[in-house]
């Protein structure tokens, strides 16, 4: 039986990290980190909450958390759009730490001192071995999956490029894979055990992205309903319009659908793990669209105003729309969606054969 209920421990981890953010991840840094993505000295107060080695093992300095908790953090970095790669560094450290060689570099993760991403297949550049890695332009290494090859890419600064303008969507960069003017990666694993491995990783990224995405749509929720209870027209607040309160009440049922969905796919890692990948591609597909369509409608609860830099509500309407797109947005994932399901019906029917 599925018990999506947070514990006493869960609810008291969302209290603090709510509270951390609250103090430390004010608009005004939001908008002062727009060009670069990313805060090294939030990520420093980050690291000292002990949240980069909360999903490793505690062997390697981790503290051995599920992802549920994982998805916990990251919706509350959501909420205040923290410059923070989070779910890439949380999503390739866990990745990582399937190897005891690499133990070293897992522990310098765990203490916030080293930066790790994910080489996303679906943000290759055609036929070049460019690739825009979500959270490249901070990161010190990089895990990819080259045919049946999982490779573990450094020398960070012959091979990336520097952050690309993306409106405040997070520091991607394009980082050359197999280029002659760095060293050879290292190889982690190769065959069916390298594909396996990434792919959890990859809808592990997944699912940490749906979670921030249905943070940040629960805040803009938040936004829109504060503005229509104070904003009067006509000497009444304008949220007694069925124009505007009707569409907001769809939007929260949206939104407590989302962190519904996402608690279940973190669910169903341990307890029904051939339905992971799967529910992790639908975690990001619902969050993706009920954030950008609940970031649209608060945004026009606003007017004219929404559209103005004075209000926060641009902030996250932009990354509504840009934060899936790394991965390759809403239509890739509906595609990788339909083969998943392709692949699970073909092997059952081979089953009953």
């Amino acid at each position: 039986m599925m018990d999506l209920a947070l514990d006493e421990s869960q609810t008291l981890l969302v209290r603090s990290f709510s509270d951390f953010f609250t103090k430390e991840c004010p608009p005004s840094l939001v908008r002062e980190t727009e060009s670069e993505g990313f805060s090294r000295e939030l990520w420093r107060r980050f690291a000292e909450m002990g949240a980069p080695g909360m999903g490793l093992p505690e062997d390697m300095d981790g503290l051995d958390c599920g992802l549920l908790e994982l998805c916990l953090v990251s919706a509350a970095a959501g909420k205040v759009l923290a410059p923070l790669p989070f779910a890439e560094v949380a999503a390739a450290g866990r990745l990582l730490a399937r190897y005891s060689q690499h133990a070293q570099l897992v522990r310098r993760l765990a203490r916030g001192e080293a930066l790790l991403s994910l080489a996303l297949p679906t943000a290759r550049v055609g036929v070049s071995q460019d690739i825009l890695v979500p959270g490249g332009g901070v990161a010190d290494a990089v895990l990819a999956l080259e045919d049946d090859i999982l490779c573990l890419y450094g020398d960070a600064d012959l091979r990336r490029s520097p952050t690309p303008p993306n409106l405040g969507s997070g520091c991607p960069a394009f980082w050359r894979m197999g280029s002659e003017s760095a060293a050879e990666p290292i190889i982690l694993a190769q065959g069916v055990e390298a594909k396996q491995a990434f792919a959890t990783a990859w809808a592990e990224w997944k699912l940490l992205t749906a979670a921030a995405l249905q943070g940040l749509a629960q805040k803009a929720l938040a936004i829109a309903v504060e503005y229509a209870s104070t904003r009067e027209q006509f000497g009444v607040p304008i949220g007694g319009f069925q124009a505007v309160s009707h569409p907001l009440a769809d939007c929260a049922m949206a939104v407590e659908g989302a962190e519904l969905l996402v608690w279940e796919a973190a669910w169903s890692a341990d307890q029904n793990p051939g339905r992971f990948q799967e529910l992790c591609a639908m975690a990001l597909i619902f969050a993706a669209q009920t954030a950008q369509e609940t970031t649209s409608t608060s945004l026009h609860t606003h007017g004219g105003y929404g559209f103005t830099e004075e209000y926060d509500i641009q902030l996250y309407y932009r990354r509504a729309c840009a934060w899936a797109l790394q991965g390759g947005g809403v239509s890739e994932e509906l595609l990788s969606l339909a083969r998943l399901r392709s692949n699970i019906a073909a092997n059952f029917a081979a089953g009953e054969r």
